[in-house]
């Protein structure tokens, strides 16, 4: 428990994070999401595509990578 990011209030514990499955929740406020996504967007006010422009630049992602090459690969590694 934190301060909230997405407001100054009285309340130093108010914000909570589920690091198990990355959600999170300002008990003050009410701003909540389940991701890293979620999080950026309502922080940055950012649309959905701007989010993951900006995350994909932020960690060095290829934003090419497509579903299909994932499976592929998951599947000649038996990990699918």
């Amino acid at each position: 428990a934190g301060p909230c990011p997405f407001h100054v209030g009285d309340s130093p514990d108010s914000f909570q994070v589920d690091l198990n499955f990355g959600a999170f929740r300002c008990l003050s406020c009410e701003a909540e999401g389940c991701d890293i996504v979620e999080f950026t967007m309502a922080f940055y006010d950012l649309s959905h595509a701007e989010t993951v422009q900006k995350l994909t630049y932020k960690w060095s992602i290829n934003p090419q990578l497509n579903l299909s090459q994932t499976s592929e690969k998951e599947h000649r590694h038996g990990t699918h």
